[in-house]
C-alpha cells in the first residue's frame, strides 16, 4: 500500500493482564439438588446491550463450551462487538478478556462482570447482561490544577502510541490521552515536540472549533489541555467527554491491527478505494462506504467537504493515511449513523525540539521568527484533497459547496490566552513551545491562505429578562451551549411527525440543552426587534416551566440557530432555582473518546 505507514502495536504483541481478585461464590441455595445446581451453573443466557437494547443474545453452555445465537442480529450493530467468526464460546471468551484486560474463563468473566460491572473503553454504552459501569475513578475533582489518575490507569486495547484510558471525574466519564507512550510500546518519541506534546495542538484546535459558530454538523470532539499525576509523576495531556449519545456505538472505517477486526472495511480495501485514487473518486467512494452505514450520501459529502477544509486550515497531518480517523457513531435504535470529527494531535506542525525549548528566548526571538512559525502551521496537510495543489484544492472545495467557517474571533482569542496562561502556570516541560505555537497560530489566522476558509463574526451577548423576588432584572449572561429549535405548541406531540405545525401555523420556540445528561427544554418568546448574529429573531427565555423531551421528539426538531457559549454559570444558577425536580425517563450519555493509529515516523524503535 503506497504511502501508508503504521506501527503495529497493541495487546497481542505483549499482553499484560490484570487478574481479578474476586473469588467466585455460590449463587445457589443448599436445598437444591446437586444435579439441578450443576445444570443451572452450566447453562446461562448472555446478552450484549447498548443502552439497554439487546444487540446480541446467546445461550451459553459452560459444560460443553458452546454458544448458540438466539436471534438474527442487526449486523452493523453487532459486528463491532463480535464478528461472525467470534460468535462461539471461545470467541466470546477471548473478546470479553480483551474488553476487560483479564485472562479468565468465560464462566469466571461473567461472574466477575455480574459482581463488579463492565466497561469497554471505546463502547461507553455497551453492557453485559445489563451490567453496571465499571470505570476507573480519579480521586481529584475536575477543577483542580492537577488531576490525579488511578493507579490502574491505561488500556492497551485502545489504538495508538499514547498512554490512554477512560476515567471518571466527579461522576462523569472522560477520555484521557497523556503526552506519554503506552507502557506496551518498545521505543521512545523522536525529538519532536509536535509528537511528544500533541496535547498543545489538540487544545488549540479545540479552542478554534469551540468558537466556530457554524461547525455543529462536524460533530467535533473537543479536547481540554490538563496536567495529571500518575504514580507520583507529573505528565501533561488532554481530557475529552464521551461523544456517544444514547443507543450509539463507536465505529471505525479501518484499522491496521489484527486485534481490530471490528471495522467497516479492511485497510487493503481502504488503500485501493480511498487512498490510491484521485480526489473526486475518493469522495465518491467514501460516500458509498458510509452509505452502507446508513448515512445519507449528501450528508456524508457535506461533512467530508467541511472536514477537508478544516484539515487544510489547521494543517492536519493525520487524516488520509490514517483510516482509523474516519469515525462514525451508529444508533442501534434508529439504525442511523453520524460522522464524527476527532483527533487533532497532528495539527499545526512546527519545528521544535528539546534544544529549542531549553535555549529559545521567547521575548527576544519570537518577533523575528513568528512569520516563519505561523506559515509552517498549515503549510501542508493530509486531508482528503491533499493530492491537489492548494489553489486547486480550494477551488474544488468551493465547487463542492464548502461553506466558510464563521469564527467568533474575540471568543477564540480569549480562549487561547486562557490556555496559554494555564500552561505557563503549570509544571509542563513544553511551556515555550506552547507559547510560541499559540502566538504563531494567532498570526496564522491572519494569513491570506487561512482567510480562504473563514469569515469573522461577532457574537453579541443577549440580555435575558427574568422575574425574581417581584423585581425584573436585566442580566447579560456569559454564553452557554444550547440549541434553538421549533416544536408544536401542543401537548400531544406526535413522534411520527413531531414538527408538524398546527392548522393555524402556530409553533412554540424553545431552547434545548443538555443538563446532567438530560434533554431539557426552556420555552421562550420571540423579540420582534432584536436579531441574533445569524439574523434569526432573538429569543427571551422564560424559566417558569421546564420541559423534558424523549430522543425521538428531540431528533425531529428543526434547528434555527445557536447562541454562543459564554454564560454557563449564570444560566446554571437560574436553572437550579427554577428546575423541576422530576427526572425524565431517558438519560443521555455523555460524549467521549477517540480511536487512532499513529504514524511510525514519530517513534524511534
Amino acid at each position: 500500500m503506497r504511502g501508508l505507514k503504521y506501527v503495529i502495536i497493541g495487546p497481542w504483541a505483549e499482553n499484560k493482564y490484570r487478574t481479578s481478585q474476586n473469588v467466585r461464590g455460590s449463587k445457589y441455595r443448599k436445598e437444591q439438588t446437586p444435579k439441578k445446581k450443576k445444570e443451572i451453573e452450566n447453562m446461562e443466557t448472555l446478552r450484549f446491550n447498548i443502552s439497554g437494547q439487546e444487540v446480541l443474545t446467546f445461550e451459553i453452555n459452560h459444560k460443553n463450551q458452546t454458544a448458540r445465537l438466539l436471534a438474527s442480529p442487526d449486523e452493523l450493530a453487532s459486528h463491532v462487538i463480535l464478528t461472525p467468526e467470534e460468535r462461539n464460546y471461545k470467541g466470546i471468551e477471548k473478546r470479553l478478556n480483551e474488553f476487560q484486560q483479564t485472562n479468565q474463563s468465560l464462566a469466571e468473566l461473567l461472574q466477575d462482570i455480574q459482581e463488579n460491572g463492565f466497561h469497554a473503553p471505546m463502547q461507553q454504552n455497551l453492557a453485559i447482561n445489563h451490567s453496571e459501569k465499571a470505570i476507573k475513578e480519579s480521586s481529584s475533582p475536575k477543577n483542580t490544577d492537577t488531576i490525579i489518575l488511578p493507579d490502574t490507569f491505561g488500556n492497551t486495547n485502545i489504538n495508538g502510541l499514547q498512554h490512554k484510558d477512560n476515567i471518571q471525574i466527579d461522576g462523569e466519564a472522560y477520555f484521557v490521552k497523556l503526552d506519554d507512550l503506552s507502557p506496551d510500546v518498545n521505543g521512545t518519541w523522536k525529538n519532536d515536540f509536535n509528537a511528544q506534546y500533541s496535547s498543545v495542538s489538540e487544545a488549540i484546535t479545540s479552542a478554534l472549533l469551540k468558537n466556530i459558530t457554524n461547525a455543529n454538523e462536524l460533530n467535533s470532539v473537543l479536547y481540554e489541555w490538563r496536567e495529571f499525576e500518575l504514580d507520583g509523576k507529573k505528565v501533561t495531556g488532554t481530557i475529552s467527554k464521551n461523544f456517544l449519545r444514547e443507543n450509539e456505538e463507536e465505529h471505525v472505517l479501518a484499522v491496521d491491527r489484527k486485534i481490530d477486526k471490528h471495522t467497516t472495511m479492511t485497510v487493503a480495501d481502504y488503500a485501493e478505494n480511498m487512498y490510491d485514487v484521485n480526489t473526486e473518486k475518493r469522495i465518491a467512494n467514501l460516500q458509498k462506504a458510509f452509505l452502507n452505514t446508513n448515512i445519507d450520501g449528501e450528508t456524508t459529502r457535506k461533512f467530508l467537504v467541511q472536514q477537508a477544509a478544516f484539515d487544510m486550515l489547521v494543517g492536519n497531518q493525520d487524516r488520509l493515511n490514517n483510516p482509523s480517523n474516519f469515525v462514525f457513531a451508529y444508533d442501534t435504535e434508529t439504525q442511523k449513523s453520524r460522522l464524527v470529527n476527532l483527533d487533532f494531535g497532528r495539527t499545526l506542525p512546527m519545528l521544535w525540539n528539546e534544544t529549542m525549548e531549553e535555549r529559545y528566548i521567547v521575548g527576544e526571538y519570537l518577533q523575528d521568527d513568528i512569520d516563519d512559525f505561523s506559515s509552517s502551521l498549515n503549510s501542508s496537510d493530509n486531508s482528503i484533497v491533499s493530492g491537489l495543489k492548494r489553489t486547486e484544492a480550494i477551488e474544488f472545495l468551493n465547487q463542492q459547496g464548502f461553506e466558510p467557517f464563521e469564527i467568533n474571533m474575540a471568543g477564540l482569542l480569549q480562549d487561547l490566552d486562557e490556555l496559554k496562561s494555564r500552561i505557563l502556570a503549570s509544571d509542563a516541560p513544553c511551556k515555550k513551545y506552547a507559547e510560541v505555537k499559540i502566538e504563531s497560530f494567532k498570526e496564522m489566522l491572519g494569513s491570506d491562505f487561512s482567510k480562504n476558509f473563514y469569515k469573522e463574526v461577532s457574537v453579541e451577548e443577549p440580555v435575558i429578562e427574568h422575574q425574581h423576588e417581584s423585581q425584573v432584572e436585566n442580566t447579560v449572561p456569559k454564553q452557554f451551549d444550547i440549541i434553538m429549535a421549533y416544536v408544536p405548541n401542543r401537548e400531544d406531540i406526535s413522534k411520527e411527525n413531531p414538527i408538524k405545525k398546527e392548522q393555524d401555523g402556530h409553533i412554540q420556540p424553545i431552547l434545548v440543552l443538555e443538563n446532567n445528561g438530560q434533554l431539557v427544554a426552556m420555552p421562550c418568546s420571540q423579540s420582534t426587534d432584536e436579531k441574533d448574529p445569524s439574523g434569526n429573531p432573538a429569543l427571551t427565555v422564560s424559566l417558569d416551566t421546564v420541559l423534558y423531551f424523549d430522543q425521538d421528539t428531540f431528533d425531529g426538531m428543526v434547528k434555527i440557530g445557536s447562541l454562543s457559549k459564554d454564560g454557563q454559570d449564570i444560566f446554571n444558577a437560574l436553572f437550579e432555582e427554577n428546575r423541576v425536580k422530576k427526572s425524565p425517563s431517558k438519560p443521555k450519555t455523555k460524549p467521549q473518546p477517540s480511536v487512532e493509529i499513529e504514524n511510525d515516523d514519530e517513534l524511534e524503535l
